[in-house]
């Protein structure tokens, strides 16, 4: 098998077996992105908002079948994220539905991550009676 590659090897032309040699010693690896493939979180925060709009249209105000409706919210927020097209990012979404109550709820996250590469939004719902918090983490990956 190496010696048919030798022999194809040999028939290109000088100028063919540069273009190939650039071609292979290209870098694909990037250590920030592109100018026109960042994180844009206003375009994030508005899909989250058409997906809460959506799911509170179709489901009424979150009062039955939470557990699932969390999951449907968080698996409809990242194909919607992933359609506008921030290659190179990682996303992690969650949410946080309940009823209010008049009572206090406490969240904490901590998060190691570089603060001019990896971005976060958060957009929150709520009724009389419930709210949704739905929180997306953009972590770029190089």
């Amino acid at each position: 098998m190496c010696k048919i590659r030798q022999l194809l090897n040999q028939q290109k032309s000088p100028a063919e077996k540069s273009k190939q040699q650039e071609v292979s010693t290209q870098q694909d690896h990037q250590l920030s992105p592109s100018a026109d493939n960042a994180f844009n979180s206003a375009e994030v925060k508005s899909a989250i908002a058409r997906v809460l709009a959506t799911a509170v249209m179709n489901g009424g105000d979150g009062s039955t079948r939470s557990a699932e409706s969390t999951q449907t919210i968080a698996d409809q927020c990242l194909k919607e994220i992933k359609l506008l097209g921030f290659d190179r990012y990682k996303f992690v979404c969650s949410v946080t539905m309940g009823e209010v109550r008049q009572q206090a709820v406490e969240l904490v996250s901590r998060c190691l991550w570089n603060d001019q590469l990896d971005k976060m939004v958060s957009h929150t719902w709520h009724s009389n009676t419930h709210h949704c918090t739905v929180t997306v983490y953009g972590v770029y990956h190089d």
